[in-house]
C-alpha cells in the first residue's frame, strides 16, 4: 500500500479472465469493489471479465469500484473500453 498526500493507495489487481465471484475474492482484500458497466449487480453477471477500469497495476484508494465488462452466454455486457489512448 502506498500513501499519497495522506491518502492510502492500493495497487489495482488484474481481474480480467476471472469470473465475478473470483474477482470479488481478489479485489476485496484491497478494499475494492466491482460495478458492472451495464448497471446490473455484479453477482448477476455470468461469464468471464473481459475488461476493467482502472487498469491493473495502477493505484487507487480503498473503496474504489472497478468497472467491469463481462461476456456471458447471451453476449457481451456492453462494449469493452478502448485500451489504446
Amino acid at each position: 500500500m502506498r500513501e499519497l498526500a495522506g491518502a492510502a493507495l492500493v495497487a489495482v489487481p488484474a481481474v480480467t479472465g476471472l469470473t465475478v465471484p473470483e474477482a470479488l475474492m481478489v479485489a476485496g482484500p484491497f478494499g475494492l469493489s466491482l460495478v458492472s458497466v451495464s448497471g446490473e449487480p455484479p453477482l448477476a453477471l455470468t461469464g468471464l471479465i473481459t475488461a476493467q477500469r482502472p487498469a491493473p497495476g495502477t493505484t487507487a484508494p480503498p473503496g474504489t469500484a472497478l468497472t467491469i465488462w463481462t461476456t456471458g452466454p447471451d453476449g457481451p455486457d456492453g462494449p469493452s473500453p478502448s485500451l489504446v489512448s
